[in-house]
């Protein structure tokens, strides 16, 4: 995928920030870090969001924007 802002001419690819392994759940973070296991995707995403206010950054603003995933 390429954003209309893009100029270093690279292809991006969206994945899905949550995925479930060996019956644990999982995410990742933009930065490669994976972070878990956890019992449910509902921990899963509890922790994705203290990580971003542990980086400063409200999880609100990431996910109430138009085409943002939780």
């Amino acid at each position: 995928m390429n954003r209309k802002t893009d100029t270093d001419g690279k292809t991006r690819f969206r994945s899905e920030r949550f995925f479930l392994s060996q019956g644990q759940w999982y995410c990742t973070t933009r930065e490669g870090k994976m972070l878990g296991p956890f019992p449910s995707r509902d921990g899963a995403v509890a922790a994705l969001r203290e990580y971003l206010l542990e980086l400063g950054i409200r999880p609100a603003d990431v996910w109430d924007r138009p085409g943002a995933s939780s």
